[in-house]
């Protein structure tokens, strides 16, 4: 099996019966090795079997554990039921929450850890899993794209008033000291949408404009300090 989805080396042991109308694949097949291709990550094969089983009809029953090192842990998957109802469950060892699982596999990093790095600020579950999300795709859809800039956020709620909202803000920077970026943030059921540039004056200076489709425009001057 060679597809999108996964690459299994497997040995059959089946018997195939009826007739044409109505075939019948009974049996067992060993998947000896293998990948399987989970949230951009690629597991190696512990065990699996595909089971021809069911009397009535073609249809493989799976059996899959694959496992994947991400730093100090092992994150397993198991794959479980038929095509149509697979069942994906995850555990780790170090054993961790499911949240911290998928955090692992598509940031690289525990709850706990990316609170750290905010400086102890509290985040919500919705804002890690829009950081990760966007990190997941936004390699692929840029590379897809020609985009430079790609960027999914969660917005919370800042007082009892005001909903929450989700903001996508996609860019290209046009020369080494021009960018241009578009953002469209859907929040309490309006949606907002601001066209913005950026022109880097001085080595961490930028002088930004936008306006937005409600009408609101402005400028500002931009200093930003990166460092690592």
């Amino acid at each position: 099996m060679d597809n999108n989805i996964a690459l299994l080396n497997i040995v059959s042991n089946l018997l195939l019966k009826g007739n044409p109308a109505q075939p019948q694949l009974i049996g067992r097949a060993q998947v000896q090795e293998g990948t399987i291709t989970f949230l951009g990550r690629e597991f190696k094969i512990n065990r699996g079997t595909i089971d021809f089983i069911n009397p009535y009809r073609i249809e493989p029953t799976i059996d899959i554990e694959s496992k994947i090192d991400i730093r100090s842990w092992t994150i397993l998957l198991n794959i479980l039921g038929t095509p149509d109802n697979l069942v994906f469950t995850k555990s780790s060892k170090p054993s961790e929450s499911d949240e911290d699982i998928l955090l692992l596999l598509t940031a690289g990093k525990t709850r706990q850890e990316m609170i750290r790095e905010k400086g102890g600020a509290w985040i919500s579950s919705k804002v890690l899993a829009a950081q990760a999300a966007s990190g997941l795709v936004g390699e692929s859809v840029k590379d897809a794209t020609g985009l430079d800039i790609l960027e999914a956020k969660y917005l919370e709620k800042d007082d009892e008033f005001q909903s929450e909202g989700v903001e996508v803000t996609v860019g290209k920077r046009l020369s080494k000291r021009l960018t241009v970026k578009y953002s469209l943030e859907t929040r309490g059921g309006e949606t907002t949408q601001r066209a913005s540039s950026e022109y880097k004056l001085i080595e961490n200076v930028a002088a930004s404009a936008y306006q937005e489709n409600t009408g609101n425009y402005g400028v500002e001057m931009v200093y930003r300090l990166e460092f690592r």
